[in-house]
């Protein structure tokens, strides 16, 4: 979704812990039945139903990593995801536009509900 500008009283509203990776954070918020996600200041996980009430901030202002090299937000600056779907485990967008983190986790929760979902001819999960 973007970049967002956050304060002390909490755009996204619930911290959720500190973590290493964005999926590490949708599964969080995924167990809390939350519908948007953020991570800020490299690796702060908060989740909320609503998101964007301080407004969107230029995406270059979302430029500190995890430990794990993602991106994960920036000072008072939140990369915020949609979670979509049946509990997170559908995604509204083309899966190109997600990265192994995410495919790791959507094959999690696949396998969670007894879903293997594979693509032998390679399509990056346009099937």
């Amino acid at each position: 979704m973007g970049c967002y500008i956050d304060k002390p009283a909490r755009d996204l509203g619930d911290f959720l812990g500190n973590v290493t990776t964005k999926a590490a954070c949708k599964k969080m918020a995924i167990a809390k039945d939350k519908k948007y996600y953020g991570l800020q200041y490299g690796g702060q996980c908060f989740a909320g139903d609503t998101v964007g009430a301080y407004g969107k901030a230029a995406a270059s202002a979302c430029n500190m990593h995890c430990s794990s090299g993602q991106v994960c937000g920036g000072t008072w600056r939140q990369n915020v995801y949609e979670v979509t779907g049946n509990n997170g485990y559908f995604y509204s967008e083309p899966m190109d536009e997600y990265d192994e983190d995410d495919l790791d986790l959507y094959n999690e929760q696949a396998g969670d509900i007894g879903v293997n979902m594979t693509d032998p001819a390679g399509n990056d999960g346009h099937f």
